[in-house]
């Protein structure tokens, strides 16, 4: 196998790893969602550790307004996530989700006008 396509088949493995990602972010946030709904904290708990972590992947490889979303999604789950921990085990943590919602509802109003900007220009 040469050079060129070794390196061909490299970026083609990355993509297809960045489309799995992605694509498994939210159901898997759902199902954590579902889970902490009925009842079943732990799994709950379990399925919020791969949903954060996809978060942070997100956070890494994307740009502008597209990363802000992702740290956007990162801090609301994150934020959900502490007040889960904090029901369940009945911990001080409500505060660390009460400042990552403040700092996501922040970035929402910081991206708020540059989305209505591009979609009223195109």
């Amino acid at each position: 196998m040469d050079r060129g396509s070794k390196i061909n088949k490299e970026i083609f493995l990355m993509y297809k790893l960045k489309s799995l990602i992605e694509s498994l972010h939210f159901p898997l946030w759902i199902i954590k969602d579902f889970a902490w709904f009925l009842g079943f904290g732990w799994i709950s708990l379990l399925f919020a550790i791969p949903t954060i972590l996809i978060s942070l992947i997100l956070v890494g490889y994307t740009s502008g307004i597209k990363k802000i979303e992702n740290i956007i999604l990162g801090c609301w789950l994150s934020g959900n996530t502490f007040w889960m921990a904090s029901e369940l085990f009945e911990t001080n943590t409500r505060w660390l989700a009460i400042l990552l919602f403040i700092i996501g509802l922040g970035l929402c109003f910081k991206i708020i006008p540059s989305v209505i900007k591009k979609y009223i220009s195109n």
